[in-house]
């Protein structure tokens, strides 16, 4: 039974509460002739927030009720907040809304003012209605656009999200409406990541509000983690009855465990501010834990198990990451694991993508500095979907309104990985720009380690678009982009007149040209074929063709000749008269001659063999950054049973 400081507060089911409120409403219609708010305007002993069992967790209702009751007392307006499924009502889903607001007294006044919104998780609709004068209040444009625009708060926050998302919007309007500003719904939506922080910072009060009496152990360590294994066998935090252990939120211990001492206190309090800044915006946990033994687990286990057994995770599915470095010397390598939601985020190419950058660091031994950049790709896995975000590409949310240009300012020589510098760089962008002068194009290099999970045609013609390269209404240019990550490519994409002369054959030698150079690491060489054979193309309406392709040409003209020849000598031999052979070499000689019998002597033989050794320059060779791709699993689990998608690496 749920209770209030100001008192008892009944909780029924839907169909109870529709029923026992249908029958005493009857009866006090019968028996009070004074109106039901002639005493109080409304009837704060209902709970305004209801869910059935599991939808949300006792903190969470209580929470929403809080805020609904606040809101009541503040605009004399009733706010009801509820989350259903299908089989939660039977009929409409409008009747059913409306009859559960009122048949359960809600309102306030006389005349009943208020507002419901009723979230329904198996369809994700959203349903919100009002009554008496708050129907004057909130329009229907209100309405119809938070309908369509909240159940998006699902995916990242549950029903808790969708329902604190809309008092969020409600009070709003309201304060906008208290201010004069009219009841204008034209404006755009509220921000999707200011919505999200508020939403993620109260999560984690209701998360932190469900540690009660209840929480199965009394002893925490230095690090705040529950001491419940003495053995010596198992870390202390280790249950000592697996099949007993009972999930739970735990916001005490630290989301900085470092048992292996891998961190300065500098480097480990940075850490612990970037976790606190990135779950307060995304609404899930990040976990780092290091450690110099697994106790006999596999590392998977042993990170999965800490997760779990520790309460980390926000949310009903424990959405989170968590970072197990293993400093045994036997067993030194890491572990990445993804609970919760975040499971289908962590797919195996983004995995060995954020392994590959962080073998670099871990492998230096600069371990402070790789897991603070790991939290930052782990932020941007969050909120974009992707671990890696370009500094050029504006935020998920500002992309719809991003107004393209004609840039001038803009780089056409832009190389972050520093693999086109040399003394004649300045020489190659003084010819690009005099071409693009000379035949109003622009001309355009850059280079890339990532493509951001995009194709690389998708990347190029992204940096295109959103660095304002290109002249013109049409943005005329063409641009040629170096990826060298993992495997070395060249892409060549073209735009508006830039595409005129470009046609099949010179596309296809454009790009080759420039993607050998490229494929051998000669990176620098590639950029300059690039820009001579844009100059010839412009100039010529051709791109010339390779050393190897005139070598193949004269080639192939000479076995046509030497084909030619045989065939021509073949037939003036066979109109030669044949001479008959003799079966006795004495019968070419007269009787004058002889044959002296000798014989050749074989005196030796010496060989000199020499090895050639070809030399690779630097620029050949370039390392991903690992030897080998991550161990990745799937949806496996620890002790507890609970799913976890992981990625493991040595160093």
């Amino acid at each position: 039974m749920m209770k209030r400081v100001s008192g008892h507060r009944r909780v029924l089911s839907w169909h109870q509460r529709m029923i026992v409120s249908l029958l005493l409403i009857s009866v006090m219609a019968l028996f009070i002739k004074t109106p039901v708010y002639a005493d109080n305007e409304w009837d704060e002993s209902i709970y305004r927030a209801y869910a059935e069992e599991g939808q949300l967790i006792k903190e969470e209702i209580l929470h929403l009720d809080d805020n609904a009751c606040e809101f009541v007392r503040k605009w004399n307006i009733d706010m009801v907040l509820v989350v259903t499924d299908s089989g939660g009502y039977s009929g409409s889903f409008e009747d059913a809304v409306n009859a559960f607001y009122t048949n359960n007294e809600f309102g306030y006044g006389p005349d009943r003012d208020g507002i419901i919104a009723c979230y329904d998780e198996d369809s994700n609709q959203l349903l919100i209605r009002t009554f008496g004068g708050a129907k004057e209040i909130f329009t229907e444009e209100f309405i119809e656009k938070n309908e369509g625009y909240l159940p998006k708060f699902y995916e990242n926050h549950g029903n808790y999200g969708v329902l604190y998302a809309f008092y969020l919007v409600a009070g709003d309007y309201m304060e906008e409406l208290s201010e004069g500003a009219g009841k204008d719904d034209s404006s755009e939506e509220p921000g999707d990541q200011d919505l999200d922080r508020e939403i993620a910072q109260t999560e984690r009060g209701t998360q932190e509000e469900s540690l009660t009496e209840d929480t199965p152990y009394i002893e925490r360590d230095a690090y705040g983690l529950p001491i419940r294994n003495m053995s010596g066998e198992k870390p202390t935090w280790y249950p000592e009855d697996v099949k007993a252990f009972q999930e739970y939120h735990d916001s005490v211990p630290s989301r900085v465990v470092d048992v292996a001492d891998i961190f300065t206190d500098s480097e480990e309090q940075a850490l612990k501010e970037k976790i606190a800044d990135v779950t307060d915006k995304t609404g899930k946990d990040i976990v780092i834990f290091t450690d110099t033994s697994t106790y006999g687990f596999d590392r998977e286990t042993y990170c999965y198990d800490f997760y779990d057994f520790c309460g980390y995770g926000f949310g009903d599915t424990y959405d989170g990451m968590c970072l197990f470095v293993c400093m045994d010397p036997n067993n030194r390598g890491w572990v990445a694991s993804a609970t919760g939601v975040v499971e289908d985020m962590y797919t195996e190419d983004i995995a060995n993508e954020m392994d590959d950058q962080l073998y670099e660091f871990m492998a230096a031994g600069k371990y402070g500095d790789g897991v603070l950049d790991w939290i930052g790709n782990m932020y941007n896995l969050y909120m974009e979907g992707y671990p890696f975000v370009a500094e050029w590409m504006p935020a998920k949310a500002e992309r719809d309104s991003f107004v393209r240009t004609n840039n001038s300012e803009s780089s056409r020589f832009y190389d972050p990985l520093g693999i086109l510098q040399g003394e004649r760089t300045g020489v190659l962008i003084d010819r690009a720009k005099a071409i693009s002068d000379k035949y109003g194009i622009d001309v355009a290099v850059n280079t890339t380690k990532h493509t951001y999970g995009m194709s690389d045609e998708e990347f190029a013609d992204t940096y295109y678009y959103y660095n304002g390269l290109g002249f013109g209404e049409n943005y005329d240019g063409i641009m040629l982009t170096i990826i060298d990550g993992g495997s070395k490519r060249a892409v060549v994409t073209a735009y508006g007149a830039g595409r005129d002369k470009l046609t099949d054959i010179n596309f296809e030698r454009l790009l080759e040209q420039s993607r050998s150079d490229v494929e051998g690491g000669y990176f620098f060489s590639a950029a300059d074929t690039f820009i001579n054979n844009v100059e010839h193309l412009e100039r010529t309406g051709r791109v010339n063709r390779t050393f190897g392709e005139w070598f193949f040409r004269i080639f192939a003209a000479c076995c046509a000749g030497g084909l030619f020849g045989g065939v021509s000598l073949y037939r003036a031999k066979s109109k030669m008269e044949t001479v008959h052979s003799a079966y006795n070499a004495d019968s070419y000689m007269d009787g004058t001659r002889k044959i002296i019998p000798i014989c050749d002597e074989f005196v030796d033989e010496k060989v000199t063999k020499t090895k050639i050794v070809r030399t690779t320059s630097s620029s050949d060779t370039r390392s991903s950054g690992s030897s080998t791709r991550s161990t990745y699993h799937s949806h496996s689990t620890g002790s507890s049973g609970r799913s976890h998608t992981s990625s493991s690496r040595n160093f």
